[in-house]
């Protein structure tokens, strides 16, 4: 009889797989579904490699079904066809008890298990050592452990604009002594009279501190803030939009009433591109009003809802919504900006295609964060790729710890900032994320006043400004400072938008 080899040897269980699996692909020692199936050399018995591997080592030098001669040395790798039938079948993660309900290929279990966001993890922080699901570790680590370490962010700033609160209040609150002195003369007279006056000048008091520190944000903002911005397209409005940072107001300044082909905008120097079916329109940005230029251009794949990135003189197209084949696409293309005529190439394939995900140039590489594969909630992705530009070719990053879709998206040194977008739920997102491109690791920041899908944002002087989206309060605008614990509303722009494009005006045009 057949010795069984300890429990962590044994082939796959039955119960794990999605479809009952033939029992000629059963071993004969564990029963289970071969796992590493080999063979004997003569008859073609197939066995598990752990169980056959024990049997021989610990019972006889013999196979255990025709007890023929056989040695670990004489064992054969089964059949191609019955690695390929095994390999095909979809069997539950390793970590199904902990939540994760997925069915995989069997020959892509070991990667999934290694990579899967209920693999368990022990918490870092000192004193903790819970083990936490691989997707929720740094929600846990950063929001929930009671022995996480609260970092501070530019706290000697912090306790500079403490310190101006504080003497302000502290004239303040002089000068309300004077009135409070006054008032105590009349309490003598009628305390009625007096507890009256003191109820109207506390609540004055707390009025007025809500004031000062409501004034001194916006106004630290403001002020920060010294490069023009512009925004266009996107829906309801496809106009164009300019922030004049000296007036720190937005205004109307050209109509793309000519423009509903439109198929994606985007900055390149001074210029600002509006790419449609049939041309290229180049818009040049001044301090006068602005003034547009047609070209004609080639563009033979038409898609929508897809991210650009500018990489040199070429432009890059990840994806996006084939408008021709009515389906996401995976296709990665350039547009050849220095050419006398723009010419149009297409280069690569993403392994699926995605649409309203976010893309930023690292270096020489392009990074592919999020987004949707399919029209449904469910096809909402956390992936993560690296387009190289020089070599051509995709390879798979780290995964970033929730799915979201619709997300808007800075570059900042070699990092990618995720803002706000949608989750798996159905659920706009106010959340801000921090994506180290070079490790794989993210990072929380505070989390935007307003929850936005498909807004736009830009990045000047380490101040991030985000605007519109699809929510409650689409022509909204807020900024927040790198290294800050807040984020600020700024004057909202004249038109309500989202799915729009944003870019900094380049300083000399300020």
């Amino acid at each position: 009889m057949a010795y069984c080899p300890t429990e962590e040897k044994y082939g796959y269980e039955d119960s794990r797989f999605e479809k009952a699996v033939d029992a000629n692909f059963h071993c004969s020692i564990c029963y289970n579904v071969l796992k590493e199936p080999m063979m004997c050399r003569n008859n073609e018995h197939i066995f598990c490699r752990g169980c056959i591997t024990e049997h021989l080592t610990v019972n006889s030098h013999t196979c255990p079904e025709c007890n023929e001669d056989l040695t670990v040395e004489t064992l054969r790798k089964a059949p191609r066809l019955v690695s390929n039938y095994l390999s095909e079948l979809k069997i539950k993660c390793d970590y199904s008890n902990r939540g994760c309900q997925q069915y995989i290929r069997l020959q892509e279990l070991d990667s999934h298990v290694e990579n899967c966001g209920f693999a368990p993890v022990k918490c870092s922080n000192e004193e903790c050592g819970m083990s936490i699901n691989k997707r929720e570790i740094i929600h846990h680590e950063s929001t929930v452990c009671e022995y996480r370490k609260v970092k501070c962010h530019n706290c000697g700033k912090i306790e500079k604009d403490v310190e101006d609160i504080k003497e302000k209040m502290e004239k303040e609150v002089g000068a309300m002594k004077g009135s409070l002195n006054e008032i105590e003369e009349q309490m003598k007279s009628n305390c009625k009279e007096v507890k009256a006056m003191m109820a109207l000048v506390l609540d004055k008091l707390t009025a007025l501190e809500l004031t000062v520190k409501i004034s001194s944000s916006i106004t630290k903002v403001c002020t920060t803030l010294k490069n023009d911005l512009v925004v266009v397209g996107g829906c309801p409005e496809n106009s164009l939009e300019r922030y004049f940072s000296k007036e720190s107001v937005w205004k109307r300044v050209l109509s793309m009433e000519n423009c509903s082909t439109a198929i994606v905008f985007f900055v390149y120097k001074d210029q600002l591109f509006v790419v449609c079916r049939d041309s290229v329109r180049v818009i040049h940005l001044s301090e006068s009003l602005l003034q547009m230029n047609q070209f004609p251009a080639i563009w033979t794949h038409c898609c929508t809802n897809l991210p650009t990135v500018i990489y040199q003189d070429q432009v890059f197209f990840i994806g996006g919504y084939n408008d021709e084949n009515r389906c996401y696409d995976n296709l990665i293309s350039e547009l050849n900006l220095s050419a006398p005529t723009y010419t149009y190439k297409q280069l690569s394939r993403m392994p699926e295609p995605r649409q309203h995900h976010c893309a930023e140039v690292i270096k020489d590489k392009i990074v592919v964060l999020g987004g949707e594969t399919a029209p449904s909630v469910s096809n909402i992705t956390d992936s993560v790729i690296e387009f190289d530009i020089v070599k051509n070719e995709c390879k798979p990053m780290p995964p970033l710890p929730y799915a979201v879709t619709g997300a808007a998206s800075v570059r900042w040194q070699n990092k990618v900032i995720l803002l706000g977008g949608r989750g798996r739920n159905g659920i706009a997102l106010n959340t801000v994320l921090m994506y180290d491109c070079e490790t794989g690791e993210t990072k929380e920041l505070p989390s935007m006043l307003e929850k936005r899908v498909l807004a736009c944002a830009v990045i000047t002087d380490n101040i991030i400004v985000v605007m519109g989206g699809f929510g409650m309060h689409q022509n909204s605008v807020e900024g927040y400072v790198l290294g800050g614990y807040s984020w600020e509303y700024l004057p909202v722009m004249n038109e309500h938008r989202y799915c729009a494009v944003a870019a900094v005006v380049p300083t000399e045009l300020n």
